[in-house]
């Protein structure tokens, strides 16, 4: 089994698989990669670091945003 990142927001809820190799998010126009960084050893979305294992220890991408991270699994 995999890892997984959740991204939910009022409307949705969406399971992204997490690797080394970037995948490219797009958030209204804006885009970011989520990656698993070898060197600092963490999930990351451009350069934050997603340290959530659960959607209850989430916290919102920004303050603006709705979406809320968390990672699942296991890397």
């Amino acid at each position: 089994m995999g890892s997984n990142i959740v991204l939910t927001s009022a409307d949705a809820t969406i399971a992204i698989p997490i690797g080394v190799n970037p995948t490219t998010l797009d958030f209204a126009g804006t885009t970011l990669d989520l990656r698993y960084d070898t060197v600092v050893r963490a999930v990351r979305i451009g350069d934050q670091s997603i340290t959530a294992t659960s959607l209850e220890t989430a916290d919102p991408i920004d303050a603006s945003a709705a979406l809320m991270l968390a990672a699942q699994g296991f890397v």
